[in-house]
């Protein structure tokens, strides 16, 4: 069995002998790790007094440990297990083995088990490198390098989301030399921190890690190639616990335009706006319902059929444009419930139907904007600069409303693929844009960035085709 690493990769495979601890028993276990997959199988004996309390379920949450290493595992899915008899003379002893496939891990070189606390978590991520970008501080880096004056800490932005949080990006500095190998020099990786005031449970930070996921893969326009993510926690100032878990993230990604790169004192200078920082606080400021719709979208796009994707980034869409309006007001509605509600007791209606009905009037009084036309208001808050580059119009927005209806109620229609697609690319960039104004980005702005999505060219005019700056490579 190999040796405990100092940090976990997530493109790296790992194999551990742990005990776990139920109740007041241990029980051997093997912990497998892979970029596909986390293991855990639970092996031991039973017999009076000595009882495994996991169960036969699944589980919150599990710790288990090995020589001055604590693993916490979280959403544990039971995958397969079993049991038998191994004598019941002169008392019962029986054995069993059970298979989880685990969510999240992380690893601490600690042994103080559930007391564990974590306050920060630090990502490194090719993609995020990209989304920095080559910066003036990096400059600084290398020149304080030459002079010989490197300082601690360099800061490429710290922004403070809200009383508890705050989301800052920084580089990890560290000089080399090596005279039997004839070099020398300096490394420097930028990584992106999220800092809490107060340390926190393991499945809180993590959740902490999905919810900060969520915005950054959606500013970037794919799914973060990550490489490791460390976790500051209570019983250590120097040594930092590692977050595993698996994602098909960690495959090569061919993306290389970022959708709306950060634009900060670009060393070449800006091509695109720069990206408001306090859009971060915007987003953590959002209700839960309202910051669900980012996660929801990379479920989408990650979708492989054209269908499923556009119903997904339609129904989202919907739920953001939506704009109510009454047909009459308040004061005149109550009047005509009162004259109803008289009506009706006077009939052979019961009295639960009677009032049923009359509260279904407040709805269908707000339900003077349609689906259609409440994404066609929309729409036109989108500059015409970004809408002149794009075969689609007003008229799109009851094409795409009608598609939606005929997919849902299994209508009889037909689509060439190329033209689904399309529709799905455009229903797509407009969910992005209103995804970016919910987070107080302005459509002025995000139409000047829109280009950069992936398979943009779908929706592109072919009068304007020829002017796509940054053609994707991945035609999804």
């Amino acid at each position: 069995m190999q040796r405990r690493p100092e940090e976990l990769l997530l493109n790296e495979s790992y194999e551990f002998n742990v005990t776990v601890k139920a109740t007041e028993n241990y029980f051997s276990a093997k912990l497998k790790l892979t970029p596909k997959s986390i293991n855990l199988r639970v092996t031991g004996e039973e017999s009076e007094g000595r009882k495994y309390s996991g169960g036969w379920s699944d589980l919150e949450t599990l710790t288990c440990q090995a020589t001055n290493t604590t693993f916490i595992l979280t959403n544990l899915k039971i995958q397969k297990s079993t049991s038998g008899i191994i004598t019941q003379n002169p008392k019962l002893i029986t054995f069993f083995e059970i298979d989880y496939i685990v969510e999240y891990l992380i690893m601490t070189p600690s042994d103080t088990g559930l007391k564990l606390k974590f306050n920060e978590i630090s990502i490194y991520s090719e993609t995020l490198n990209k989304w920095i970008g080559h910066t003036r501080i990096q400059r600084k880096i290398i020149d304080s390098y030459h002079n010989k004056t490197i300082p601690e800490h360099f800061n490429e932005f710290r922004e403070p989301l809200n009383k508890h949080l705050t989301l800052g990006a920084s580089y990890s500095i560290k000089t080399y030399s090596s005279s039997s190998n004839f070099e020398a020099g300096i490394n420097f990786p930028p990584l992106l921190y999220l800092r809490l005031d107060s340390s926190t449970t393991a499945e809180k930070i993590i959740a902490e890690y999905n919810r900060l996921y969520a915005i950054l893969s959606t500013i970037t326009g794919s799914n973060l190639s990550v490489q490791k993510i460390q976790i500051n926690y209570n019983s250590s100032h120097h040594k930092k616990a590692s977050l595993y878990y698996t994602n098909k993230a960690h495959k090569p990604n061919f993306q290389n335009t970022i959708l709306f790169p950060l634009g900060k004192d670009i060393w070449t200078g800006p091509l695109t706006p720069e990206f408001p920082l306090e859009a971060f606080s915007q987003y953590f400021k959002l209700p839960e319902t309202e910051q669900s719709y980012f996660a929801k979208y990379l479920k989408y796009r990650e979708m492989n059929n054209n269908e499923d994707r556009f119903l997904g980034y339609f129904r989202i869409l919907e739920s953001l444009c939506f704009n109510s309006k009454k047909f009459i007001n308040d004061e005149i509605l109550n009047e005509i419930k009162d004259l109803i509600k008289t009506h009706l007791t006077l009939t052979e209606i019961s009295k639960k139907d009677a009032y049923s009905f009359i509260r279904g009037l407040d709805r269908y009084n707000n339900s003077k904007y349609n689906t259609e036309k409440c994404i066609t208001d929309f729409f036109k808050r989108i500059p015409d600069t970004t809408k002149t580059q794009w075969k689609f119009n007003n008229d799109s927005i009851k094409e795409i409303c009608k598609l939606r209806n005929d997919i849902t109620h299994a209508n009889n229609y037909y689509y060439d693929e190329a033209s689904l697609h399309g529709y799905t690319k455009f229903a797509e960039a407009l969910l992005i844009i209103a995804l970016l104004e919910k987070i107080g980005i302005h459509p002025d702005i995000s139409g000047k960035i829109i280009k950069r999505m992936d398979g943009h060219f779908w929706i592109t005019a072919s009068s304007a085709a020829v002017n796509i700056e940054f053609p994707a490579q991945n035609d999804k």
